[in-house]
């Protein structure tokens, strides 16, 4: 119950694995006693959700970076510098939305869940933050409208 929880929150089987420890980690620990069997399986359940939650909260604070990530990292073509430049001069809730999105991979309802905006807001965010960063593109001339005829 606690794995498939955590397996509907979290979609990875690593981190999914992770928070059924600490919960298990949690329960061995705890002085408390349960009157039934029901209310066992509520605080279980209630205790996977949080720290699930807590799980996607932090997901942007942090990064896990693999030894192939690093390598590409070093492939990076100047054009696609020029658009991390752009994307860190966004406001800060555009930056974190586009970065989600574009760069961790994460659906709009998941970064819903990360920031605490609603689906639509984040969707509205990523939709104004496209528009700002084709705006900023067409602005700086060097990339001669080819990426602007995308959608970014």
């Amino acid at each position: 119950m606690v794995m498939s929880i955590s397996m509907n929150y979290l979609k990875n089987k690593a981190d999914a694995e992770n928070i059924t420890q600490e919960v298990f980690l949690k329960l061995f620990l705890s002085s408390k006693e349960f009157k039934s069997y029901e209310h066992k399986k509520a605080w279980l359940i209630r205790v996977t959700t949080n720290l699930c939650k807590d799980f996607l909260k932090s997901a942007s604070k942090r990064r896990d970076v693999s030894l192939e990530e690093v390598a590409e990292l070093s492939y990076i073509d100047k054009g696609r510098g020029d658009v991390l430049d752009l994307i860190r001069e966004l406001p800060a809730g555009y930056r974190k939305i586009v970065y989600l999105y574009y760069y961790e991979g994460y659906k709009t309802k998941d970064i819903a869940k990360i920031t605490g905006l609603s689906k639509s807001n984040v969707s509205v965010s990523l939709h104004r933050a496209r528009k700002l960063l084709k705006e900023k593109i067409e602005r700086s001339g060097d990339y001669e409208g080819q990426i602007c005829e995308r959608r970014i």
